[in-house]
């Protein structure tokens, strides 16, 4: 028989016939807002940036310099964002507003004409509703629909950010060829606008007792159609979550395997260009990447519902660092394709399994505003990592320095996570099973 993480259910089927269980709609609105946020944030900004390069003549650390902008104003607003995800209407208003927020941002992005705009569009708006509606609250809002299915509900949400990239790499690229850099800006705001605000404010629940339903769409152990959260999980507040050895080791882990991440995605391009790959071989490695990316979330999620996390996790920060050593060994293009197949696999359980480990560890009730006062931490690793393999790079005129460090920042986060079990015991402030359905 397959083995199943320590406080999940013994396998159960979900009843034939009937509705589709709501918390399916909440994994698609999920899915559309890492779709977007990830898509524009991140992809469409790799492909606009030169050609903002040019057009306004600044340099490339100028434009750059947006990230660390978007990293400490996400930093600041995470844990005050948190909590409210806990709350009723937290997610909903969180979500829709800032879609709305960031379509604005990404419109006024397509008119800026000095750097103090630029840092104001999409430093500060685009920063608002990345916290608001990314990953912060979507995946939280996820977790707290599904207890036992929530391997795969957290996968599907997350293959939203490399489908983002899938999609609009080469949507943006045709805009940047039809109507510039401005009216791809102005256009992919309006599918902010469009995707993501309409879906928030109408499907949007915090969790499935408001509906009176139970996570999973399953009846509860016993039948009837108790408000009890099924199986026994337990919420852990903040300052008992804080004092459990677990919380330390998960972060300390999660935050290095992220750092890698951050470092050796923001320089992959460069990367293999340096390794002699041509724009076009480099680009064409970046979309084998994605691909995988995108084909193995399913998989991991579904695994995650039967080993432990931890287990999970450390085989994939391995696997990570074995494919960014890859890029350490001579060769060209089928070392490329290579790299991008084993870190693409493996990278694709990144967000899934973060996500996923915070919620079995500490429960659904108070996870929103865990994950908010831990959130400084991720968002300065985000802005720290690219900066500082730049800067191993110029030092040691290279990228073998700082692949090095990848691979070992990926080892450690390996080695850390093993130890950390999920906490034991009550948690001190003892809130019982249902008491989520209570707040307000």
């Amino acid at each position: 028989m397959p083995r199943r993480t320590p406080g999940h259910p013994p396998a159960v089927h979900p009843p034939k016939g009937g509705r589709v269980f709501y918390g399916w709609w909440i994994v698609g609105v999920a899915f559309l807002a890492d779709f977007v946020m990830a898509g524009t944030g991140v992809y469409a900004f790799s492909v606009l940036l030169r050609p903002m390069a040019d057009s306004l003549g600044w340099s490339l650390g100028t434009l750059t310099g947006v990230v660390v902008v978007r990293s400490v104003v996400a930093g600041v607003l995470s844990p005050l964002v948190g909590p409210l995800v806990d709350r009723r209407h937290g997610a909903r208003f969180l979500m829709s507003t800032g879609a709305v927020v960031g379509g604005i941002g990404l419109i006024a992005t397509g008119l800026v004409q000095r750097p103090l705009h630029f840092y104001l569009a999409f430093g500060v708006a685009v920063a608002i509703s990345m916290v608001t509606s990314g990953m912060l609250v979507s995946s939280t809002v996820v977790s707290k629909w599904f207890v036992r299915y929530r391997g795969r509900a957290l996968a599907i949400a997350a293959m939203g950010i490399s489908a983002g990239g899938v999609a609009l790499i080469p949507l943006t690229t045709w805009l940047l060829e039809v109507v510039g850099w401005r009216g791809a800006w102005q256009a992919l705001g309006v599918l902010s606008l469009v995707l993501v605000a309409p879906a928030a404010l109408l499907l949007v629940r915090r969790q499935p007792e408001d509906l009176g339903l139970s996570p999973d769409g399953l009846p509860p152990p016993g039948g009837g159609a108790s408000r009890t959260v099924p199986w026994g999980e337990r919420g852990w507040t903040l300052g008992a979550a804080l004092r459990t050895p677990a919380l330390w080791l998960v972060l300390l882990s999660t935050n290095l395997s992220f750092m890698a991440l951050q470092g050796l995605l923001v320089h992959q391009i460069a990367i293999l260009q340096e390794r002699g790959l041509s724009r076009h071989e480099a680009a064409l490695v970046g979309t084998v990447f994605t691909a995988f990316a995108l084909a193995a979330k399913p998989p991991w999620g579904l695994l995650a519902e039967r080993f432990p996390v931890r287990y999970l996790l450390a085989v994939v920060s391995g696997g990570c660092g074995a494919g960014a050593g890859l890029l350490l060994l001579p060769g060209g293009m089928a070392v490329g394709i290579a790299y991008a197949v084993v870190l693409g696999t493996f990278m694709a359980a990144t967000a899934p399994l973060n996500n996923l480990v915070w919620a079995q560890y500490f429960g659904r009730e108070f996870l929103g505003t865990i994950r908010g006062t831990i959130g400084p931490a991720n968002m300065a690793v985000t802005s720290v990592a690219p900066l500082l393999v730049s800067f191993l790079h110029d030092a040691f005129r290279g990228y073998a320095a700082p692949l090095s460090l990848i691979v070992a920042l990926y080892t450690a986060s390996a080695l850390l996570i093993l130890p950390a079990r999920p906490p034991q015991g009550t948690p001190p402030a003892g809130t019982p099973p249902n008491a989520g359905s209570k707040l307000p």
